[in-house]
């Protein structure tokens, strides 16, 4: 729910269209150096610091568009926790939404035809399926034990009759031998 809100909050940022600017600050040395800069930062050079206007302002090195709008919109996909209590966001920027929707359809268009159903039945029918699945591994367990224990009688009734007898079946397993 958090995630969703924070989606619908930026994507409509993004339609606002919000102007991004860069200030840059000359740091000739470490005495000029912004609090919000990362202890990790080193040397002098420019400071650049991203103002996203009235919404945020942090130091960054990366390019940066003129205005939230060149973003197109966002999707943010799901998070995982990562090392010392982080959380990592995964998310998807412009034109890799539509190419990512454009990829969900065309597997979701297979599945239709495969699991012979439109998408809202796909997780009903593929656990429908794996349930169907393991009745019938059962059953066909439970049939390979008959079937062994028929052909071990049948062994060793021709065991009575000669000396050697050969058994080969290419879909025996262990718990058939």
């Amino acid at each position: 729910e958090q995630l969703q809100q924070v989606e619908r909050r930026v994507n409509k940022m993004i339609v606002e269209s919000i102007p991004v600017i860069v200030h840059t600050q000359a740091n000739k040395d470490d005495t000029e150096r912004p609090d919000s800069v990362p202890d990790d930062y080193v040397g002098g050079g420019t400071i650049r610091t991203v103002e996203i206007k009235g919404v945020d302002m942090n130091p960054c090195c990366g390019t940066h568009v003129s205005s939230t709008g060149h973003l197109q919109m966002i999707k943010l996909l799901h998070t995982e926790k990562a090392r010392g209590g982080n959380t990592r966001l995964f998310f998807l920027v412009g034109q890799r939404v539509t190419d990512y929707a454009e990829f969900m359809f065309q597997i979701s268009k297979q599945l239709t035809g495969l699991l012979s159903g439109p998408p809202e039945t796909f997780v009903e029918n593929v656990t429908r399926l794996q349930q169907n699945n393991r009745t019938n591994m059962k059953a066909a367990k439970r049939w390979m034990s008959d079937l062994a224990c028929h052909v071990a009688a049948d062994l060793g009734q021709q065991l009575e009759s000669r000396d050697t007898v050969v058994m080969y079946r290419a879909d025996a397993d262990m718990e058939f031998l």
